[in-house]
C-alpha cells in the first residue's frame, strides 16, 4: 500500500536523532512538507535530512516554543516524539529530575499540541496527532519511576485530547513501543536491568 501525504504539512519534535529523525524522513518520503523541531540541530542535519525544515527551539521554553511553531503553522500532522529518560531508584530522585522530566515529556507535549490543534481548528483541518508513549506507561520498569510516570501521563492526555477534538475531525492517538535501540534506548538498557512487573487487578492480594 502506498502512503501519500502530498499537500500536507507535518511537525515532528525531537527530530535530531532516534525515532524522531526516522519518522520525519519517512513522512518526507511520503510527500509531506516536514518541519523538524529540536533544541539541538546538528551540523550535518541539512545533509542527512535535506527535505526537513528545522525549527530550533528549547521545548522547555513555553513562550518561545509557541512563537516558533506559530511562525510555521498550520499543520495537518503532528508527532510528539521528544522525550528524555532520567534513570534511578525512587529514593535517589531529585527535584530537578522531576521538573525536567515533566517539563519535556509532559508539559511540552501539552504546549505543542494545544498550539497545533488551535491552528487545525481555525483552518478547519482534519488533522492527525500521534504521541510517542511507551510500554513503560502500562507496566513497572526497574529504575524508571519518572519515565513510567510521564508516559502514563501522556496516555491520559491522549485519551482526553482525542475525546475533546474528535468532533473537529482531529484524531489523537498514542503509540506505545517497547525499548527501541536508539541512542537513548541503548543508554536505558545498559544502565539498568530491564525488568517488567505486570500487575493484574484480579490477582492483587
Amino acid at each position: 500500500m502506498k502512503i501519500c501525504f502530498s499537500g500536507m504539512r507535518a511537525l515532528v519534535t525531537g527530530v535530531n536523532q532516534g525515532i524522531g529523525k526516522h519518522v520525519a524522513a519517512t513522512l518526507a518520503e511520503c510527500g509531506a512538507e516536514v518541519f523538524g523541531l529540536d533544541k539541538t540541530i546538528s551540523d550535518n542535519f541539512s545533509k542527512e535530512l535535506p527535505n526537513i525544515k528545522p525549527i530550533k527551539v528549547d521545548l522547555q521554553n513555553w513562550d518561545e516554543t509557541e512563537k516558533a511553531i506559530c511562525a510555521k503553522a498550520p499543520f495537518h500532522l503532528l508527532v510528539n516524539n521528544a522525550g528524555i529518560a532520567i534513570l534511578g531508584t525512587l529514593v535517589k530522585i531529585k527535584e530537578d529530575d522531576v521538573d525536567k522530566m515533566l517539563s519535556i515529556n509532559v508539559k511540552a507535549v501539552v504546549n505543542v499540541t494545544r498550539i497545533v490543534v488551535r491552528g487545525m481548528v481555525e483552518e478547519k483541518i482534519q488533522g492527525s496527532i500521534v504521541n510517542i508513549s511507551s510500554q513503560a506507561s502500562l507496566v513497572g520498569l526497574s529504575d524508571h519511576n519518572l519515565y513510567c510516570t510521564t508516559k502514563a501521563a501522556i496516555d491520559g492526555f491522549t485519551r482526553q485530547a482525542a475525546l475533546e477534538y474528535g468532533p473537529n475531525n482531529i484524531r489523537v492517538n498514542a503509540v506505545n513501543p517497547t525499548v527501541i535501540m536508539t541512542e537513548m534506548g541503548l543508554e536505558k538498557s545498559t544502565k539498568s536491568h530491564i525488568q517488567f512487573y505486570f500487575y493484574s487487578v484480579t490477582k492483587q492480594v
